[in-house]
């Protein structure tokens, strides 16, 4: 039965840890910057990167599956979930083995090594937290999801922050992941046992086999997903230098924050384009339509503002060390407007249950920004990669959209997104340009003000575009 309170408080709990979360996280980079320079930065970069590859694969890409599964058989989940947990435990203990082999293979520095070997120890718990958050959400308990990773994040960062504080080096952070992580894997066991009541000690083997007969593809668009937006910081790490890897770590983060905006948005959105993919293409045309719009309104202002404040942002945050950055940060930023439209299309291919599209547009990305970052960075460095980051993300964009019009029959784009990409085009000139002749302030200030007129001019925006914006948001959580 339909539960409108718990829905609504869940959209809560799911929005207010997707938001803090990243904070948190910016807490932690910008002790390293400040504590262990652009070096440090680079290194631990270099580490989280091939850490969260490695956490990815161990998670065999079951999270959705998880969440599926229990939220369809609640009452079996006591039979479910050991079976779960030893799952984990073979796939995170065989990574972790692959993890420390690989990386002494490869022509890194020896604290990068080093790193990497303490941090593997970590993927265990890992994969064990996120199987537990996954079953606390299929019992629509996004309190204690959000309850996990909170804790997690939170006390990663203060242990770390403080270590650094008194003096320790990266070894020491990667000491505190591994702890940290042991410890939240405790509080994420005792909350998932509360949802399912009682957990019997056997292994089904009849759910195993369910398992690993769903897992090939899951699996497969998990790893060429974290693939792709990881792939320019390994490149990076190969073809230059470790210092230019934190220069490039330190305005991509900051994009990846801004990420969590659309990603939050599309996820509550996912529930109503599954509902219009079962009755009419009319109505998920219409659907798509306005969530594209609408991201595009909002996401446009973001860019235009940390484009032109981007010097003083990675100061702020940074220190002068890492100036560099904000040029890499000017470009990279932009990532965000194809990655808003990605974002819905992909939920259009997995409502109509068109995964193997969807991974085979991750492969063509992914193939797409190893050639570009493999082009650029020999040539232009960290600026090189934020390019290819950007212009991969348009052809991936492209590559959806082009899917879904020949498998799906409905095109999306109109007369307004048409407008709206004419705009994001003179807007980003526009700053570009006028932020060499007057201040930021003021640049950013005259900026607003032409998007706005802009948007007023081509009719983007009217007396009925808060409406249905509202509209589309109640549906969001209520449908």
């Amino acid at each position: 039965m339909f539960d409108s309170r718990r829905v609504t408080l869940n959209a809560i709990f799911l929005s207010a840890y997707r938001f803090i979360n990243p904070i948190i996280s910016l807490f932690l980079i910008t002790a390293i910057a400040r504590y262990l320079r652009v070096e440090g930065m680079g290194e631990y970069s270099i580490i989280m990167t091939y850490l969260s590859i490695a956490a990815m694969i161990s998670l065999l890409g079951l999270n959705d599956f998880i969440i599926r599964e229990f939220s369809k058989k609640r009452e079996q989940g006591r039979e479910y979930i050991l079976s779960v947990y030893l799952i984990g435990v073979l796939s995170s203990i065989i990574m972790t083995i692959f993890l420390i082999c690989f990386i002494l293979l490869l022509n890194y520095p020896g604290i990068i090594k080093k790193g990497t070997f303490l941090a593997s120890f970590s993927l265990i718990p890992t994969t064990l937290i996120d199987f537990s958050a996954s079953i606390c959400t299929a019992y629509e308990r996004m309190g204690l999801t959000s309850l996990i990773f909170l804790f997690g994040n939170l006390s990663k960062v203060i242990i770390s922050v403080y270590f650094l504080k008194i003096g320790f080096g990266l070894l020491s952070l990667m000491t505190v992941v591994v702890l940290t992580q042991c410890l939240t894997l405790l509080l994420a066991i005792i909350l998932a046992k509360t949802c399912v009541k009682k957990i019997d000690f056997k292994i089904n083997l009849t759910y195993c086999k369910k398992v690993f007969d769903v897992m090939p593809v899951f699996i497969l668009i998990s790893i060429v997903s974290i693939l792709y937006w990881k792939i320019d910081i390994l490149l990076l790490s190969k073809i230059k230098k470790v210092a230019d890897v934190g220069l490039y770590s330190a305005a991509y983060k900051i994009m990846d924050i801004c990420k969590y905006l659309p990603q939050s948005f599309a996820i509550a959105i996912f529930p109503v384009i599954s509902i219009a993919s079962d009755s009419n293409n009319e109505e998920l045309k219409s659907i798509c339509k306005s969530a594209i719009k609408y991201l595009l309104i909002i996401i446009l202002p973001i860019i235009i503002f940390i484009s032109v404040f981007a010097k003083d942002i990675t100061k702020i945050l940074y220190g002068n060390d890492f100036l560099t950055s904000s040029t890499v940060l000017q470009i990279v930023i932009w990532t965000l407007l194809p990655y808003s439209s990605v974002m819905i299309l992909a939920y259009v291919l997995i409502s109509y249950n068109k995964q193997k599209l969807e991974l085979k547009a991750n492969i063509i990305g992914l193939i797409t920004n190893i050639i570009l970052n493999t082009i650029l960075i020999p040539k232009f460095g960290i600026f090189g990669a934020a390019l290819a980051t950007f212009l991969s993300s348009l052809i991936f964009l492209i590559v959806r959209y082009l899917f879904i019009i020949k498998n799906i029959k409905i095109e999306i784009v109109n007369a307004e997104i048409y407008k709206l990409v004419l705009i994001c085009i003179l807007l980003g000139l526009f700053s570009f340009i006028a932020n060499k002749f007057i201040s930021s302030l003021l640049t950013f200030m005259v900026s607003i003000l032409f998007y706005i007129i802009l948007l007023l001019y081509l009719r983007i925006i009217n007396r009925n575009t808060l409406q249905n914006a509202i509209s589309l948001i109640r549906k969001s959580h209520f449908e």
